[in-house]
């Protein structure tokens, strides 16, 4: 059974982009455009990783990540904010709200990469220790 990852992201091109990332390393891909729906389905299908734009149509990035670091059911799951926002403080703010690696875009599949690496070791290192949210 391969991993899930969900894909909040509002340009098709960078969204099919990750997507096809994420097949190539065995993940089983959901893109999502708009970010309101983002919070219930992560619920409902406990992905194993979350691609998160910041700038989306109907909701802040910023806002989905924090929600669901508060929540029990899901602030276990890694969250690699992928986006355009380049400033410091908007990473300072990324990683504030809980997000586990903060990408900018352009970025390239080698960065991405290391990206989900990083978050999976975080999450072994929970693991180990016993976290259990």
């Amino acid at each position: 059974m391969s991993r899930k990852a969900l894909i909040v992201e509002d340009e098709p091109v960078t969204g099919g982009l990750l997507a096809e990332i994420l097949r190539r390393r065995g993940f089983e891909p959901t893109l999502l455009q708009e970010g309101k729906p983002a919070v219930g389905w992560t619920r409902q299908h406990q992905p194993d990783l979350i691609l998160l734009d910041l700038m989306l149509p109907d909701a802040d990035g910023y806002e989905i990540c924090e929600d669901l670091k508060l929540d029990k059911e899901t602030n276990l799951i890694p969250v690699i904010m992928v986006t355009a926002r380049v400033h410091h403080k908007d990473k300072v703010h990324g990683l504030q709200v809980g997000a586990n690696q903060y990408l900018t875009k352009p970025f390239t599949v080698d960065q991405l990469n290391d990206a989900i690496n990083a978050v999976f070791d975080w999450r072994e290192e929970l693991q180990r220790r016993g976290a259990h949210g």
